[in-house]
């Protein structure tokens, strides 16, 4: 492997939009469905992914946001068959600190593909402890790697 390879992330990875994203309310916070159903053959049958979940809160002081997540996989194109590969209930990524104030991140979910059937899709779930005060913005991706065959860039 050469000097340059070692610096070129971009070589060893591909970016796949998951197709979850979403601005909501609370007290009308609901789960988002991926719209992109990702097969993993057309990538090469990655083995391992980071599941990204990019997300804006507003909050009132000392509210939470929470994220859960659940990844499916299975071999049908639809994913009629589908399974859970990875899921978390709720996990706090902020409190607020001054109200109206915005904080944002990145949740980031190592996968182990190893296992994984070809089809995958994910749903994301907000939840905020207010009733009706804060919102949210959120989107999600895959970062795809371990590849049997490098990806072309």
């Amino acid at each position: 492997m050469s000097f340059s390879e070692f610096h070129n992330i971009a070589a060893e990875i591909v970016p796949v939009s998951a197709g979850a994203a979403g601005a909501q309310t609370a007290g009308a916070l609901s789960a988002v469905t991926g719209e992109v159903i990702i097969d993993r053959e057309a990538h090469n049958m990655p083995l391992s992914a980071v599941l990204l979940i990019i997300w804006q809160a507003t909050l009132v002081s000392t509210h939470t946001f929470s994220l859960a997540y659940e990844v499916d996989h299975g071999e049908a194109a639809n994913l009629s068959d589908t399974a859970s590969l990875a899921s978390d209930t709720a996990a706090v990524v902020c409190t607020g600190i001054v109200a109206g104030t915005a904080q944002d991140g990145v949740l980031a979910i190592p996968l182990d593909l190893g296992g994984a059937k070809r089809y995958l899709r994910v749903m994301v779930t907000p939840t905020t402890s207010a009733g009706s005060a804060d919102t949210v913005i959120f989107a999600a991706a895959f970062i795809l790697g371990g590849a049997s065959l490098v990806p072309a860039v």
